[in-house]
């Protein structure tokens, strides 16, 4: 097996990249901690080993990883996550926490079959929301039931007019 710099080496190569120091050390990060950061986390960890790196920075080399089919960008909550695993997969997201799971995918959906009546499916992903069991084990039981789900409670749409059923119109 290749030793990481060398695999980093051919990525370079083959997309006709400069291997910066910046690029080089996304990479890294990315590779040793799966843990989908957006942006923002990435600058956070390179700013202790690069003081000077910008966010603008970051952006643009995790939109060439994007591009390059080496990271995929995931449209889960406030701002984009990153993923290096691109081999198809589904997340469990945890509506407390925010972290993002992988979960496996044990066989071909049947989602994607019955799909197949409206048009030929390119690609899908599943993303099931929950708490996660950290979050689970330290919360009270009252907790979970009084808590309001941050991507769908009406105070997240204040233009929004609730009927009295609670239907939006």
């Amino acid at each position: 097996m290749k030793p990481e710099n060398d695999i980093f080496r051919d990525i370079c190569r083959k997309n006709n990249w400069k291997c910066t120091i910046q690029r080089r050390l996304i990479y890294e990060y990315l590779i040793a901690n799966r843990c989908h950061p957006n942006a923002e986390t990435v600058r956070a960890h390179l700013k202790t080993i690069l003081p000077d790196v910008s966010l603008d920075s970051v952006y643009r080399i995790l939109a060439d990883f994007c591009a390059a089919g080496i990271v995929k960008r995931l449209d889960s909550g406030p701002s984009y996550r990153y993923d290096i695993n691109t081999v198809p997969h589904d997340h469990f997201v945890c509506q407390d926490c925010g972290r993002l799971h992988d979960i496996d995918v044990v066989e071909e959906s049947s989602l994607a079959n019955h799909c197949t009546s409206l048009g030929r499916v390119l690609n899908y992903e599943l993303e099931v929301r929950g708490i996660c069991h950290s979050c689970l084990d330290s919360h009270k039981p009252s907790d979970l039931s009084t808590r309001r789900d941050p991507l769908t409670s009406p105070e997240d749409f204040p233009d929004v007019v609730l009927d009295s059923a609670g239907a939006a119109y």
